[in-house]
């Protein structure tokens, strides 16, 4: 491992808060947005609303991140407003150390193991026995950065990629598959531990994308 990284978990990265336990009956049509699974990973899906008051913990603000841990697993940073987070989802918190930004990208490459480690053949879950001593590397602070500027890069590619209207739509599709296994590899070496990061990775992302 290179110098300055630490052999730690993502227990010891973060803190995990779970989401309300609403029930049906606190669930309608007016109030706040309620964001269930479904809605975090559809924003078009359609929410219920509740008037219930809920713990400060389980509010959900522009900029947090939220892991699903039940059903499908995945992370995303909310970017829609208020709500109120369902149980079933995580807010995610970081501890001290570890960057904001780097958080998400070391638990969605976590996710593969995770899965693997899940209960259930159909409906995956996972439990806080089983996330939180799940094994990660963290790099210094100003690694994670690089870290997170590396792959924003990619992402933004995938992102232009993935709103353009071109009528070569097999091209579009064989570049948009192309970017996201480079993304994966990417970060998967960026993560290890085992590789210099190198100040620039423009080059490597040109001949790449």
């Amino acid at each position: 491992m290179r110098d300055g990284w630490t052999e730690t978990t993502l227990g010891d990265i973060a803190e995990y808060i779970n989401g309300y336990p609403f029930k049906p009956s606190d669930l309608g049509d007016e109030g706040t947005a309620v964001i269930r699974i479904k809605q975090l990973l559809d924003p078009m899906e359609k929410v219920d609303r509740t008037t219930v008051d809920v713990p400060e913990r389980c509010v959900l603000s522009n900029g947090d991140i939220v892991f699903s841990w039940s059903g499908t697993l995945a992370v995303r940073v909310w970017n829609r407003g208020s709500a109120y987070l369902n149980q079933h989802l995580f807010r995610v918190i970081e501890k001290t150390g570890v960057s904001h930004e780097w958080l998400p990208l070391v638990i969605d490459h976590a996710i593969d193991d995770l899965v693997e480690k899940s209960h259930g053949t159909t409906m995956k879950h996972i439990t806080k026995q089983t996330l939180l001593p799940h094994q990660v590397f963290l790099p210094p602070l100003a690694e994670q950065k690089r870290i997170v500027d590396l792959v924003s890069s990619v992402d933004a590619y995938i992102q232009a990629l993935s709103s353009s209207s071109s009528s070569e739509i097999r091209m579009t599709t064989d570049a948009l598959n192309s970017a996201r296994r480079l993304r994966s590899a990417l970060l998967s070496d960026l993560l290890s531990g085992k590789h210099e990061i190198p100040d620039s990775y423009d080059k490597y992302l040109r001949d790449n994308l």
